[in-house]
């Protein structure tokens, strides 16, 4: 169970890094 809940964990992580460095590149593009 926990190996199942840090294999959820990762991509949610990965995820909200993608989000902020998008986030980021539309403040620049503004």
């Amino acid at each position: 169970p926990v190996q199942m809940e840090a294999e959820q964990a990762e991509p949610s992580r990965r995820k909200r890094k993608a989000s902020e460095i998008w986030a980021r590149s539309l403040q620049l593009a503004q």
